[in-house]
Protein backbone atom coordinates (compact mmCIF):
# COMPACT_ATOMS: atom_id res chain seq x y z
CA UNK A 1 0.00 0.00 0.00
CA UNK A 2 1.01 3.69 -0.38
CA UNK A 3 3.38 4.13 2.93
CA UNK A 4 3.65 6.54 4.72
CA UNK A 5 7.35 8.14 5.54
CA UNK A 6 7.78 12.06 6.33
CA UNK A 7 10.78 13.98 6.34
CA UNK A 8 12.23 17.51 4.99
CA UNK A 9 11.34 21.30 6.98
CA UNK A 10 8.10 21.49 5.55
CA UNK A 11 4.61 20.73 7.18
CA UNK A 12 3.89 18.31 4.60
CA UNK A 13 0.87 16.43 5.89
CA UNK A 14 -1.50 19.61 6.98
CA UNK A 15 -0.52 20.72 3.30
CA UNK A 16 -1.44 17.84 1.47
CA UNK A 17 -4.52 16.57 3.12
CA UNK A 18 -6.52 19.62 3.66
CA UNK A 19 -9.75 17.88 5.98
CA UNK A 20 -10.31 14.83 4.65
CA UNK A 21 -13.63 13.43 4.24
CA UNK A 22 -13.65 9.74 6.02
CA UNK A 23 -14.36 8.14 2.50
CA UNK A 24 -16.52 8.51 -1.07
CA UNK A 25 -18.32 5.50 -1.80
CA UNK A 26 -20.79 5.20 -4.79
CA UNK A 27 -23.45 2.08 -4.61
CA UNK A 28 -25.37 0.51 -7.32
CA UNK A 29 -27.61 -2.83 -7.10
CA UNK A 30 -28.94 -5.55 -9.65
CA UNK A 31 -26.17 -3.74 -12.12
CA UNK A 32 -26.09 -5.98 -15.36
CA UNK A 33 -22.49 -6.27 -17.29
CA UNK A 34 -23.44 -6.75 -20.37
CA UNK A 35 -21.31 -6.46 -23.04
CA UNK A 36 -18.64 -4.48 -24.52
CA UNK A 37 -18.13 -0.56 -23.21
CA UNK A 38 -20.90 2.01 -24.51
CA UNK A 39 -23.48 -1.36 -25.15
CA UNK A 40 -27.22 -0.49 -23.84
CA UNK A 41 -27.20 -3.55 -21.66
CA UNK A 42 -24.63 -2.25 -19.17
CA UNK A 43 -25.79 -1.07 -15.83
CA UNK A 44 -24.92 2.73 -14.54
CA UNK A 45 -24.75 3.65 -10.75
CA UNK A 46 -23.86 7.47 -9.73
CA UNK A 47 -23.54 9.67 -6.84
CA UNK A 48 -22.05 13.23 -5.85
CA UNK A 49 -18.62 14.02 -3.50
CA UNK A 50 -19.67 15.93 -0.82
CA UNK A 51 -16.68 16.49 1.39
CA UNK A 52 -14.04 18.72 1.69
CA UNK A 53 -11.02 19.05 -0.98
CA UNK A 54 -9.37 16.27 -0.36
CA UNK A 55 -6.51 13.57 -2.34
CA UNK A 56 -7.67 9.63 -1.31
CA UNK A 57 -4.80 6.81 -1.51
CA UNK A 58 -7.28 4.07 -2.03
CA UNK A 59 -9.82 2.37 -4.14
CA UNK A 60 -12.10 -0.78 -3.36
CA UNK A 61 -14.62 -2.72 -4.55
CA UNK A 62 -16.67 -5.03 -2.90
CA UNK A 63 -20.50 -6.83 -3.70
CA UNK A 64 -21.43 -10.05 -5.19
CA UNK A 65 -20.65 -10.72 -8.77
CA UNK A 66 -23.42 -13.47 -9.96
CA UNK A 67 -23.11 -15.21 -13.36
CA UNK A 68 -25.82 -14.84 -15.92
CA UNK A 69 -24.00 -16.50 -19.34
CA UNK A 70 -22.08 -19.73 -18.22
CA UNK A 71 -19.59 -19.13 -20.67
CA UNK A 72 -18.21 -15.76 -18.75
CA UNK A 73 -14.81 -15.31 -16.95
CA UNK A 74 -15.11 -13.27 -14.00
CA UNK A 75 -12.14 -11.13 -15.01
CA UNK A 76 -14.09 -10.31 -17.93
CA UNK A 77 -16.49 -8.13 -15.34
CA UNK A 78 -15.00 -4.35 -15.27
CA UNK A 79 -15.51 -1.53 -14.28
CA UNK A 80 -15.45 2.05 -16.08
CA UNK A 81 -14.87 4.91 -13.34
CA UNK A 82 -15.89 8.75 -14.72
CA UNK A 83 -15.58 11.80 -12.36
CA UNK A 84 -17.70 13.85 -14.55
CA UNK A 85 -16.89 17.33 -13.29
CA UNK A 86 -13.03 16.26 -14.26
CA UNK A 87 -13.25 14.68 -16.92
CA UNK A 88 -11.11 11.69 -15.61
CA UNK A 89 -11.44 8.23 -15.69
CA UNK A 90 -10.00 4.71 -15.43
CA UNK A 91 -11.29 1.03 -15.61
CA UNK A 92 -10.32 -1.50 -13.08
CA UNK A 93 -11.19 -5.65 -12.84
CA UNK A 94 -12.94 -6.01 -9.51
CA UNK A 95 -12.09 -10.00 -9.84
CA UNK A 96 -8.91 -12.09 -11.55
CA UNK A 97 -10.33 -15.11 -11.34
CA UNK A 98 -9.38 -15.86 -15.32
CA UNK A 99 -12.46 -19.04 -14.99
CA UNK A 100 -15.91 -19.52 -15.64
CA UNK A 101 -17.93 -19.00 -12.16
CA UNK A 102 -21.50 -19.10 -10.35
CA UNK A 103 -21.33 -16.57 -7.74
CA UNK A 104 -18.64 -14.45 -6.34
CA UNK A 105 -17.94 -12.06 -3.48
CA UNK A 106 -15.90 -9.55 -4.45
CA UNK A 107 -13.24 -7.55 -2.15
CA UNK A 108 -10.53 -5.81 -4.38
CA UNK A 109 -8.31 -3.29 -3.04
CA UNK A 110 -5.63 -0.97 -4.86
CA UNK A 111 -3.39 2.01 -4.45
CA UNK A 112 -4.47 5.06 -6.04
CA UNK A 113 -4.59 9.02 -5.74
CA UNK A 114 -7.68 10.28 -6.55
CA UNK A 115 -8.67 14.22 -5.81
CA UNK A 116 -12.14 15.28 -5.33
CA UNK A 117 -13.37 18.67 -4.69
CA UNK A 118 -16.86 19.34 -3.16
CA UNK A 119 -20.30 18.62 -5.87
CA UNK A 120 -17.79 16.27 -8.34
CA UNK A 121 -20.21 13.68 -9.61
CA UNK A 122 -18.94 10.48 -10.84
CA UNK A 123 -20.74 7.98 -12.62
CA UNK A 124 -19.34 3.68 -12.60
CA UNK A 125 -20.40 1.78 -15.64
CA UNK A 126 -20.52 -1.98 -15.59
CA UNK A 127 -19.38 -3.42 -18.89
CA UNK A 128 -18.17 -6.79 -20.15
CA UNK A 129 -13.63 -6.85 -21.39
CA UNK A 130 -15.66 -9.88 -24.14
CA UNK A 131 -18.62 -10.19 -25.18
CA UNK A 132 -20.42 -13.58 -24.50
CA UNK A 133 -23.52 -13.43 -26.18
CA UNK A 134 -26.82 -11.46 -26.04
CA UNK A 135 -28.15 -10.11 -22.97
CA UNK A 136 -26.12 -9.82 -19.59
CA UNK A 137 -23.08 -11.70 -19.15
CA UNK A 138 -22.68 -11.06 -15.52
CA UNK A 139 -25.20 -8.90 -12.39
CA UNK A 140 -23.86 -7.38 -9.67
CA UNK A 141 -26.84 -7.80 -7.28
CA UNK A 142 -24.84 -5.48 -5.16
CA UNK A 143 -21.57 -3.73 -5.35
CA UNK A 144 -19.98 -0.37 -3.70
CA UNK A 145 -16.68 1.52 -4.92
CA UNK A 146 -15.17 3.23 -2.28
CA UNK A 147 -12.12 6.07 -2.45
CA UNK A 148 -10.66 6.21 1.31
CA UNK A 149 -7.16 7.07 2.64
CA UNK A 150 -4.74 10.13 3.29
CA UNK A 151 -2.14 11.27 1.57
CA UNK A 152 1.25 11.44 3.37
CA UNK A 153 4.42 10.92 1.82
CA UNK A 154 8.26 11.30 1.66
CA UNK A 155 10.24 14.27 0.64
CA UNK A 156 12.95 13.78 -1.69
CA UNK A 157 13.43 17.77 -0.66
CA UNK A 158 14.09 20.97 -3.17
CA UNK A 159 14.89 20.41 -7.11
CA UNK A 160 15.56 22.32 -9.77
CA UNK A 161 12.96 22.99 -12.70
CA UNK A 162 14.81 20.48 -14.69
CA UNK A 163 14.93 17.35 -13.61
CA UNK A 164 14.96 13.76 -14.87
CA UNK A 165 13.48 10.99 -12.77
CA UNK A 166 14.34 6.94 -13.65
CA UNK A 167 13.90 3.68 -12.45
CA UNK A 168 17.48 2.67 -13.55
CA UNK A 169 18.51 -0.72 -11.66
CA UNK A 170 15.11 -1.72 -10.42
CA UNK A 171 14.78 -5.78 -10.48
CA UNK A 172 11.27 -4.91 -11.14
CA UNK A 173 10.81 -5.74 -14.90
CA UNK A 174 8.13 -3.28 -15.19
CA UNK A 175 7.82 -0.21 -13.78
CA UNK A 176 5.73 3.16 -14.78
CA UNK A 177 6.02 6.78 -13.04
CA UNK A 178 4.59 10.01 -13.49
CA UNK A 179 4.94 13.68 -11.62
CA UNK A 180 1.78 15.62 -10.74
CA UNK A 181 0.96 19.02 -9.35
CA UNK A 182 -0.41 19.48 -6.34
CA UNK A 183 -3.91 20.21 -7.78
CA UNK A 184 -4.16 17.02 -9.59
CA UNK A 185 -2.46 17.83 -13.31
CA UNK A 186 -0.31 15.11 -14.69
CA UNK A 187 2.59 17.08 -15.57
CA UNK A 188 3.98 14.22 -17.06
CA UNK A 189 4.16 9.64 -17.48
CA UNK A 190 6.67 7.50 -19.05
CA UNK A 191 5.43 3.88 -19.57
CA UNK A 192 8.70 2.42 -21.25
CA UNK A 193 12.01 4.37 -21.43
CA UNK A 194 14.08 3.89 -24.85
CA UNK A 195 16.37 1.36 -22.71
CA UNK A 196 13.86 -1.36 -22.17
CA UNK A 197 10.80 -1.55 -19.84
CA UNK A 198 11.94 0.65 -16.66
CA UNK A 199 10.96 3.90 -16.78
CA UNK A 200 12.44 7.39 -17.03
CA UNK A 201 10.78 10.74 -17.52
CA UNK A 202 12.55 13.91 -18.12
CA UNK A 203 11.13 17.32 -17.33
CA UNK A 204 11.70 20.88 -17.53
CA UNK A 205 11.05 24.34 -16.99
CA UNK A 206 9.04 23.56 -14.07
CA UNK A 207 7.08 26.31 -12.25
CA UNK A 208 7.59 26.79 -8.28
CA UNK A 209 5.62 24.74 -5.85
CA UNK A 210 5.15 21.36 -4.55
CA UNK A 211 5.17 18.23 -6.69
CA UNK A 212 3.85 14.89 -6.76
CA UNK A 213 6.24 11.92 -8.09
CA UNK A 214 4.65 8.43 -8.41
CA UNK A 215 5.74 5.08 -9.29
CA UNK A 216 3.89 1.80 -10.48
CA UNK A 217 4.08 -1.71 -12.15
CA UNK A 218 2.90 -2.64 -14.86
CA UNK A 219 -0.57 -1.23 -16.05
CA UNK A 220 -0.69 1.27 -13.73
CA UNK A 221 -2.90 4.29 -14.83
CA UNK A 222 -2.45 7.87 -14.80
CA UNK A 223 -4.52 10.86 -15.81
CA UNK A 224 -5.19 14.15 -14.67
CA UNK A 225 -6.54 13.98 -11.19
CA UNK A 226 -6.45 9.99 -11.04
CA UNK A 227 -3.79 7.57 -10.74
CA UNK A 228 -4.63 3.55 -9.93
CA UNK A 229 -2.51 0.79 -9.52
CA UNK A 230 -2.49 -1.93 -12.13
CA UNK A 231 -2.30 -5.87 -11.79
CA UNK A 232 1.43 -6.66 -11.65
CA UNK A 233 2.32 -10.27 -11.88
CA UNK A 234 5.18 -11.73 -9.93
CA UNK A 235 7.82 -11.10 -12.26
CA UNK A 236 6.53 -7.36 -11.74
CA UNK A 237 7.24 -7.02 -8.15
CA UNK A 238 10.19 -6.54 -5.94
CA UNK A 239 12.83 -4.06 -5.20
CA UNK A 240 13.07 -0.70 -7.17
CA UNK A 241 14.88 2.63 -7.02
CA UNK A 242 14.22 6.06 -7.78
CA UNK A 243 17.20 8.10 -9.51
CA UNK A 244 17.03 12.22 -9.59
CA UNK A 245 19.01 13.34 -12.56
CA UNK A 246 21.18 9.60 -12.64
CA UNK A 247 21.44 9.55 -8.88
CA UNK A 248 19.70 7.52 -6.35
CA UNK A 249 17.12 9.28 -4.88
CA UNK A 250 15.35 6.69 -2.83
CA UNK A 251 14.86 2.68 -2.87
CA UNK A 252 11.56 0.92 -2.13
CA UNK A 253 9.89 -2.40 -2.55
CA UNK A 254 6.20 -2.61 -4.64
CA UNK A 255 3.81 -5.25 -4.32
CA UNK A 256 0.44 -5.83 -6.14
CA UNK A 257 -1.76 -3.35 -6.62
CA UNK A 258 1.22 -0.83 -4.79
CA UNK A 259 2.13 2.43 -5.77
CA UNK A 260 5.06 4.48 -4.41
CA UNK A 261 4.34 8.14 -4.07
CA UNK A 262 7.23 11.09 -3.32
CA UNK A 263 6.87 14.89 -3.31
CA UNK A 264 9.42 17.62 -4.00
CA UNK A 265 9.45 21.23 -3.89
CA UNK A 266 10.88 23.39 -6.71
CA UNK A 267 12.27 26.96 -5.49
CA UNK A 268 13.08 29.66 -7.67
CA UNK A 269 16.32 29.92 -9.09
CA UNK A 270 19.27 32.16 -6.76
CA UNK A 271 18.70 35.23 -9.50
CA UNK A 272 15.26 35.26 -9.51
CA UNK A 273 15.21 34.87 -5.65
CA UNK A 274 17.67 38.09 -6.19
CA UNK A 275 15.44 39.71 -8.23
CA UNK A 276 12.19 39.17 -6.51
CA UNK A 277 14.04 40.85 -3.40
CA UNK A 278 15.59 44.06 -5.52
CA UNK A 279 12.14 44.62 -6.46
CA UNK A 280 11.06 44.28 -2.92
CA UNK A 281 13.48 46.58 -1.86
CA UNK A 282 12.62 49.18 -4.65
CA UNK A 283 8.77 48.89 -3.52
CA UNK A 284 9.35 49.79 -0.06
CA UNK A 285 11.96 52.39 -0.88
CA UNK A 286 8.78 54.56 -3.27
CA UNK A 287 6.19 53.39 0.09
CA UNK A 288 8.54 55.32 2.41
CA UNK A 289 9.00 58.11 0.26
CA UNK A 290 5.64 58.64 -0.34
CA UNK A 291 4.91 58.14 3.61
Amino acid sequence: MIRSFTFGAIAFAAMLAPTASAQFSLTGSNIDSGGDFGDLGNGTFSGTYSGPSTIYTSFNVTGTLNSVNPATFADEAVLEFVNNTTSSSFRFRPDLTASTFSSIAVNRTVDALAWFNTNDSATVTAFESYDDGAGADSNWQSISTTFRGSLNTTSLGNLGPNVTFDTFGSTIVDTEIAVYSMNGTLIGANDDSTSGLLSELALSGLAAGTYLVVVGGYDTGFTDFLAIAGYAEDSETGDGVLNINGALGASYTIGTNELEVYSFNVVPEPGTMLALGVGAMALLRRRSKKS
